[in-house]
């Protein structure tokens, strides 16, 4: 992951990458918010999973399949929208400040090069 590389690189410290990764996760829309997006689900049916969540340590999807509003299929698509849409964590440490853009992109070539 870009961000605990940043840190090790000490580009970034470790209260800036929480910071970040609360911030990415704040952005992130939730299940509930795709499925409704992409018209998976209704407002109400979306309203009702989340009733059926309340105080159970259930997810949303298997909830969601277990009252036949979505297939695992159907899930892992939202899943798969969700993860698009969830922002970059470097886009987010550049927006904050965290790191410049010359900085950023030397980082991520180095990040590249790593893991290959």
């Amino acid at each position: 992951m870009i961000g605990v590389y940043l840190v090790h690189a000490g580009l970034i410290t470790r209260d800036q990458f929480f910071e970040v990764f609360c911030e990415q996760d704040r952005r992130t829309p939730s299940i509930g918010e795709v499925a409704t997006r992409e018209r998976a689900l209704s407002v109400s049916e979306v309203m009702n999973v989340l009733a059926e969540q309340a105080g159970r340590d259930e997810r949303f999807g298997e909830i969601a399949i277990r009252l036949g509003y979505l297939s695992k299929h159907g899930i892992n698509d939202l899943l798969s929208a969700q993860a698009a849409a969830r922002p970059h964590f470097a886009d987010i440490a550049l927006e904050l400040g965290f790191i410049d853009q010359p900085a950023l992109d030397d980082a991520l070539q180095a990040y590249r090069e790593a893991r290959r």
